[in-house]
């Protein structure tokens, strides 16, 4: 293509690349054009930054950006030939990472050869070495960071396709083979890779929330065992790998965990893999509550909590009883956004409260003001203990085999947290979605709302109503199970931290959907409520008479 200046307009085709994209930084300009031939020649797609010396690095660093160049060719002594110190061409490869460098020097020895190769640069030729030389480095970067390059087959290409559209809505110029790249990086031997998504279950209710962009797939490469991989946004699979690193390597207990064996982070995407369950067959939670009986869901749920995760629990209730109101253990796990910014400045596009008569006649509070007023006195909160949570348990997040046994993924918020915190969000999530209630019934919801309400303790849990419908009894059954699994892991007994947790819970949520979702926001605001009426009546009894 020649050369690139920064006034040119990147274009993206919308379809897979079949180049590589190389990324040329050099001083002399003669030098920077021979480069471009050749790359040209050979197939690669070159940009060249063709600027003084003193802009070389930024609009380097920008350029590499912009293109999402996969491989670089950058001279070593980009400030002064003549200076020895000059090492500003390792200083940039380090700052356009996940863009590869190749340095090129006419002044390399042992000892910057020692310093290049400590640095994580993938490699370093002399200027004086023949072009093959330069041209076997590119191939051998190539074959292991590109998958156009590799010739890597991944199927089907469509799925691939729409994944780039998935994670980034918003952006136009994001070439959509770096979700290919990044599967080509997770998996560095396969030729040929068949992938399929991870479906959970296809019921969507009105807290059926805008979740992190991201997609779990069965990875089939070439005859071996398929494995777990996460694809997400490169920030959230950053922070996801940190997390894991501190918070749950080591930490889960028995073989029912999921490890994260490799990691790959572009620009935009990146990705995580958990090896190979050693299971037949894999399906999510939220799929599995769908069709599973009561006894199985139960088993599944007992053997997560009670074992897989149970070091953390027995770890939390072995330190010294330190305790934390439990709305600021939420808003120190959400962070100020949801709170500050969400719950302060919420406004109702109109009254939520005239949905069902029985709710009115309860003359039940709103919950938005009623957090307000409680936050402004939370001396008067319930304290509760932390402990390392998954963070974000719900259906989609824990996978289940053949034998029932739950494998937990996306450690994306792991880290310390309310105690009960894991069982409240999945039984938000329960009720929510995977209970499949439709979103025009409200009375349904308002009685298994009244019913949630009326445990004091974990010990006490309420019967289930005679002439409850079959599908809202599994519901309870599950809920009731969930519920003892709570008291038993935590050690706590008083119930009032955890419809705390679940008014924290469905207020993240409705303050969360867009305004298209009103209705699914009015029934979240409607838990919310039923549950703030309970904790003001905590000593009355419960439901209340009228």
């Amino acid at each position: 293509m020649g050369g690139y200046n920064m006034s040119q307009e990147k274009q993206f085709n919308g379809t897979i690349s079949d180049q590589v994209r190389v990324l040329i930084v050099e001083n002399e300009p003669e030098d920077r054009n021979i480069y471009v031939d050749l790359l040209t020649l050979w197939g690669y797609q070159p940009y060249s930054v063709e600027t003084e010396r003193m802009k070389l690095l930024s609009q380097a660093k920008e350029l590499a950006r912009s293109f999402r160049c996969h491989l670089a060719l950058i001279d070593l002594r980009l400030m002064d030939d003549n200076d020895p110190d000059d090492l500003t061409g390792l200083e940039l490869a380090r700052c356009i990472k996940p863009t590869e460098a190749i340095i090129i020097s006419g002044y390399l020895n042992h000892q910057i050869a020692r310093i290049i190769k400590d640095n994580g640069v993938f490699s370093f030729v002399g200027k004086e070495e023949s072009p093959e030389s330069l041209e076997a480095e590119l191939e051998k970067a190539a074959q292991k960071f590109c998958a156009c390059w590799r010739g890597l087959e991944v199927q089907p290409l469509e799925l691939i396709r729409g994944f780039a559209g998935d994670f980034y809505r918003d952006s136009q110029d994001m070439p959509e083979d770096e979700v290919a790249d990044v599967l080509a990086r997770l998996f560095p031997d396969a030729k040929k890779l068949r992938i399929e998504l991870i479906e959970g279950s296809g019921h969507r209710s009105f807290t059926d929330v805008p979740r992190p962009r991201s997609k779990v797939l069965l990875a089939h490469q070439d005859d071996l065992q398929p494995q777990v991989v996460k694809l997400a946004r490169a920030k959230k699979i950053a922070e996801e790998v940190r997390r894991y690193g501190t918070c749950i390597e080591g930490r889960l207990v028995g073989h029912f965990s999921l490890p994260i064996k490799d990691q790959a982070i572009l620009w935009d995407i990146g990705g995580t893999v958990y090896p190979f369950l050693g299971a037949s067959t894999i399906e999510p939670f939220s799929a599995y509550y769908e069709k599973a009986g009561t006894d199985d869901i139960q088993y599944s749920l007992d053997q997560f909590f009670n074992h897989t995760w149970s070091d953390l629990y027995r770890a939390a209730r072995q330190k010294p009883p330190g305790r934390n109101y439990v709305f600021d253990a939420y808003y120190d796990v959400w962070g100020p956004e949801w709170y500050e910014e969400r719950v302060m400045n919420f406004t109702y596009e109109e009254p939520p409260l005239k949905m069902l008569s029985q709710w009115q006649a309860l003359q039940a509070p709103d919950p938005i003001s009623w957090l307000k007023e409680w936050v402004a006195r939370k001396s008067e909160m319930p304290l509760t203990s932390l402990a390392i949570t998954h963070g974000d348990l719900h259906g989609d997040n824990m996978l289940v085999d053949e034998h029932r046994h739950i494998w937990a993924i996306d450690f994306e918020r792991s880290g310390p947290g309310p105690i009960l915190q894991d069982f409240v969000e999945l039984e938000v999530d329960i009720i929510t979605r995977l209970a499949g209630l439709p979103e025009d019934d409200f009375m349904s919801l308002y009685t298994l709302g009244v019913w949630l309400a009326r445990s004091k303790n974990f010990h006490e849990l309420p019967d289930l109503p005679a002439d409850v419908a079959p599908h809202m009894k599994k519901t309870m059954q599950v809920i009731t199970c969930l519920r003892r699994l709570a008291g038993e892991c935590s050690g706590e007994t008083d119930a009032r931290q955890y419809l705390w947790g679940m008014i924290c819970n469905v207020l993240f949520r409705a303050t969360l959907l867009p305004p298209k979702k009103q209705r699914s926001q009015h029934r979240a605001l409607m838990l919310g409520s039923i549950f703030c009426h309970r904790l003001d009546r905590w000593d009355e009894p419960w439901p209340p008479d009228d």
